[in-house]
């Protein structure tokens, strides 16, 4: 049986009946490198070795240390990874963060930075369709 649902320290991570991943960073919650192998861990365990389009949530995330930062970026979550939107507030920090997570990553897929839950699901599915 797949698994579609899975929450660790820092987030809850869901596969929606699309195909979509959508990763939801809690409130108040400073990740660490050990927040960063878990969420990637439990990602990959929900997507079982097949590309998918990931909704990446960041409106309640804190900023990111420089040093998980760079283990995300580094991380393998790009081999499962068709397309990325990332959604952002545009009055908080995710915004800042998810405009630096978009230029300082060599765009290997295609990327977007979404201000709703909506728009994030209405370019995902574009992206999917496209393939």
């Amino acid at each position: 049986m797949q698994v579609t649902h899975m929450t660790t320290r820092s987030a809850t991570i869901d596969l929606d009946p699309s195909g979509i991943i959508w990763i939801t960073i809690k409130p108040n919650v400073l990740e660490t490198l050990a927040d960063v192998d878990a969420n990637v861990a439990a990602v990959l365990q929900i997507a079982i070795h097949t590309r998918h389009s990931i909704g990446l949530d960041l409106r309640a995330g804190l900023p990111l240390r420089p040093d998980v930062r760079t283990a995300y970026a580094a991380s393998s979550l790009e081999r499962i990874m068709s397309a990325l939107a990332i959604v952002v507030d545009r009055r908080g920090f995710s915004w800042l963060i998810g405009t630096i997570m978009v230029s300082l990553t060599r765009q290997r897929v295609p990327m977007r930075i979404c201000t709703s839950l909506e728009e994030a699901a209405q370019w995902l599915h574009g992206q999917q369709k496209g393939r």
